[in-house]
């Protein structure tokens, strides 16, 4: 990106690669911190803004909005909060992924109950992450707190993909919210039998389960 001679070839790059974008984000990546480097990011991410605005949501622009964004949340407020609604329309949210990364901008900016229903939609597509559900109830810290955090993650658990999964991190925030008491009951829910040890991640789920 700080090379100008590199740039033709990796805008060729992009270009050949529009059936599979996301094999070429690296190079989208380096284009668009060529740009900053140029531009500033306030243009930079105004320009972003104005390809969503109209519709051309491509994974370039995608790419480069949510690089922006996890680096200056702060570009994300009241004043264009629009964006996000306009994004959510153009995504479809069609993948956990996509759901994971709208849902703490809305939460930014005070729409909890959107924000919610994001990290509960995100559960609900299966991950390639077996941390998936736990990286949501971490992000979701960031902005619930107390029974509204609790009766989040419970949501979430209710509709996630992999409940064997979710549950030692449902357990762990169980715990750490609830009396003793209360967690010990809504765990013995979880585990109306004998369980089986067939991975690592059901030795999580039992240590989680003992703690409690």
């Amino acid at each position: 990106a700080e090379y100008p001679y590199a740039l033709p070839e990796m805008r060729r790059i992009v270009r050949s690669s529009f059936l599979a974008p996301s094999n070429a984000k690296a190079v989208t990546l380096g284009l668009l911190q060529a740009e900053r480097l140029e531009k500033g990011d306030e243009l930079v991410f105004a320009e972003l803004i104005k390809d969503i605005q109209e519709g051309r949501g491509s994974q370039r622009v995608l790419d480069g909005f949510f690089k922006l964004v996890s680096e200056h949340p702060d570009l994300i407020n009241q004043s264009n909060k629009w964006v996000l609604d306009s994004l959510a329309g153009q995504l479809g949210i069609k993948n956990g992924s996509e759901a994971q990364r709208l849902a703490p901008l809305y939460a930014q900016v005070g729409d909890l109950n959107t924000a919610a229903m994001l990290y509960r939609v995100s559960a609900f597509f299966p991950s390639k992450s077996a941390r998936h559900f736990a990286s949501l109830v971490s992000d979701a810290k960031k902005y619930y707190e107390g029974d509204e955090l609790l009766e989040l993650v419970e949501s979430m658990f209710n509709t996630v993909y992999d409940r064997r999964l979710a549950l030692p991190a449902v357990l762990d925030l169980r715990l750490e919210l609830q009396p003793a008491k209360d967690a010990a009951e809504a765990t013995r829910r979880d585990f109306p039998g004998e369980v089986a040890v067939h991975d690592i991640y059901d030795v999580d789920t039992l240590i989680s389960g003992a703690t409690v």
